[in-house]
């Protein structure tokens, strides 16, 4: 009975990660044509008209778009200019949230292949590159390229999905791993598309080994994953001590040494050739983000959309739909020292909660949560909050709600389906700044600083039981 449920789980898994979320999609002509008609107000209702518009909200192609014209760029082929610009050329860019963006712009075919940074900015570290290029080697159109890319991040969530089993035969409870993928593949449906169509499900699988290497005493592998994470994201990073204070902790003084020097190296070793191609134009992509205004998913344009609204525009800028205006052009000045401060707290709360670990198996516990606040501490005080970055929690997530057992896999299922609403369900509402959306909104925020909260909070015994599969 426990094979058939535990078979059950991961048939779930594979239908919802690759059937719906990498395959279930049309094509961008197919999409295109939609939104035209949605556009006109000439789209009809009809059960077949509804399949389609399924099929095309499961397309969203937008940021394989970007990676694209990256790519083509880099290789020397034909790529679409919107995306392909030097830094200049986002600066002052403000454009009406009621514009549709053209990027279907005559493609420009290059003499000869772009340098990514010197040539034209990237909006990403460049570990990006290690998951966005192999996709680009063996396609040549758009939508060759999305599903191949859409299928390797799929195969990279898996990979993410049997290192979290692995973990919670140690981490949770025994016989815990069927429900870790029923739960994995209820949560993935509920987050959607980002789960594939973003790569951050790169950095989601380097957390969970990271965390693997971390209690399996294997200090390399964990300087690796570190590394690249970092490299890959840059955010990711903030990881890295509590793991330093876990080795630390065990006074592991070889292990800390091991994992700190091949972190180091496997960054280096992925971002100094973009610098000896690109010069100092490499830290462009830093300056970009800066330069960023309010992004609209931010819990402070949530606050003060729906307290401070005067003066308040939304426009789309540096590739994403921004609040400006009022109180939203200081808002962002603040962001970061808050954020700042938010993560010190969550490194000071984790840290005394791994002191105060009744045991080993609480410590392990404890460091998941560890693992997961400082990330939540800067999702919700930055200026920008993609959609996608709960992808970083997701695995880890999982785990630790089922470890801690009662009502919090459903806080975390809750705060997934809450985000596909947000985007890209209805997102069109969030853009004319509906009041119920920004509550929403800011609700969505609150609700993961209060999972995470509640996860570092006083650990109770073990739970002799988890919640049962999602929907039984």
């Amino acid at each position: 009975m426990k094979s058939q449920k535990n078979s059950r789980a991961w048939w779930a898994w594979g239908f919802v990660v690759f059937g719906l979320l990498a395959l279930a999609g049309t094509s961008h002509d197919e999409a295109t044509r939609v939104f035209a008609a949605f556009d006109r107000g000439g789209w009809t209702w009809t059960p077949a008209s509804t399949v389609t518009a399924v099929r095309v909200y499961l397309t969203n192609e937008r940021d394989e778009q970007r990676y694209f014209a990256y790519m083509n760029a880099l290789l020397g082929r034909p790529y679409q200019p919107y995306f392909v610009r030097p830094l200049a050329g986002w600066h002052g860019e403000k454009v009406s949230s009621d514009v549709f963006i053209d990027t279907e712009a005559p493609a420009i075919t290059p003499a000869h292949p772009l340098v990514p940074y010197r040539d034209f900015l990237v909006e990403y570290p460049p570990g990006f590159f290690i998951w966005a290029l192999p996709p680009a080697l063996f396609t040549h159109t758009l939508d060759a390229y999305h599903q191949a890319f859409m299928l390797w991040m799929a195969l990279l969530a898996t990979a993410s999905l049997l290192v979290l089993v692995r973990l919670s035969r140690r981490v949770a409870f025994a016989g815990a791993a069927g429900r870790v993928v029923a739960w994995m593949a209820g949560t993935a449906l509920a987050l959607g598309i980002v789960v594939t169509h973003r790569y951050d499900a790169t950095v989601a699988l380097l957390l969970c080994l990271a965390l693997w290497a971390a209690l399996e005493e294997r200090p390399l592998w964990l300087g690796v994953a570190l590394g690249l994470a970092a490299a890959t994201k840059g955010t990711p990073l903030l990881a890295a001590p509590p793991l330093a204070w876990w080795l630390w902790r065990k006074r592991d003084w070889r292990g800390l040494a091991i994992a700190a020097a091949a972190g180091a190296a496997t960054a280096l070793a992925v971002v100094v050739p973009f610098f000896v191609l690109a010069g100092r134009a490499v830290l462009d992509s830093a300056q970009y983000h800066v330069a960023r205004p309010l992004q609209i998913e931010s819990t402070a344009a949530a606050l003060i959309a729906l307290v401070a609204r005067s003066g308040l525009s939304v426009v789309q800028s540096y590739g994403s739909v921004n609040l400006v205006g009022g109180l939203a052009d200081r808002a962002p000045a603040l962001c970061g020292p808050l954020s700042l401060v938010a993560i010190v707290v969550s490194y000071v709360v984790a840290g005394v909660r791994l002191s105060r670990a009744a045991d080993d198996e609480a410590r392990e516990r404890a460091l998941v949560a560890s693992l997961l606040a400082p990330l939540a501490a800067f999702m919700l005080t930055a200026k920008v909050f993609s959609p996608q970055y709960l992808v970083w929690l997701w695995p880890l997530a999982v785990l630790a709600a089922l470890a801690r057992g009662g009502a919090w896999p459903w806080l975390w299922l809750g705060i997934c389906v809450a985000s596909q609403i947000i985007y890209p369900a209805v997102y069109p509402e969030l853009i004319h700044l509906a009041p119920w959306m920004c509550a929403l909104l800011l609700a969505r925020n609150l609700a993961l600083g209060l999972f995470v909260a509640g996860l570092l909070g006083r650990d109770r015994a073990k739970p002799a039981r988890v919640p049962g599969h999602i929907g039984a």
